[in-house]
């Protein structure tokens, strides 16, 4: 992570907390407990320096009310876009998911047909991980459709 995407995720989380109404004590206290890389300072000073309401510099595109930032529009071409016009919506999946899911499917399909000559057939790999909330919180359990 650059030191400025860094210092952006810093002010974010702390304003969150600050317009949560969370005390600056309590923040101060759960900063200490931050990997921050050596900018525990710059956390500090930003939670003086701040207030609830404050949000010059630390929006950041989200998706839906969790802390996953969202794509680029450049990751979404071609194929990708086609997809996400096909789907997008009609799930309560986040657009990453449905990346990361198309991605992987498109990765299967291609299996060994394509690769790359170098000291012998090199065929690409990719290695997929979800981590979070595939969903949005308003999803009912199955155990609640009993009545079918």
């Amino acid at each position: 992570m650059t030191t400025e995407a860094l210092d952006l995720a810093i002010k974010t989380k702390i304003q969150k907390f600050l317009n949560l109404g969370v005390p600056k004590s309590d923040i101060a206290s759960m900063i200490q407990g931050w990997n921050l890389n050596g900018n525990e300072e710059l956390a500090h000073e930003y939670l003086i320096n701040s207030s609830p309401g404050d949000s010059e510099d630390t929006t950041v595109q989200t998706d839906a009310d969790d802390d996953c930032p969202v794509l680029p529009k450049e990751a979404w071409k071609g194929l990708f876009r086609e997809y996400r016009e096909l789907v997008g919506g009609t799930t309560e999946a986040s657009d990453n998911y449905h990346w990361g899911g198309f991605y992987t499917v498109l990765g299967c399909t291609l299996n060994h047909r394509i690769s790359i000559h170098y000291a012998g057939l090199v065929y690409p790999n990719s290695y997929i991980c979800f981590i979070g909330p595939p969903g949005s919180p308003g999803k009912q359990p199955p155990q609640t459709v009993q009545s079918l």
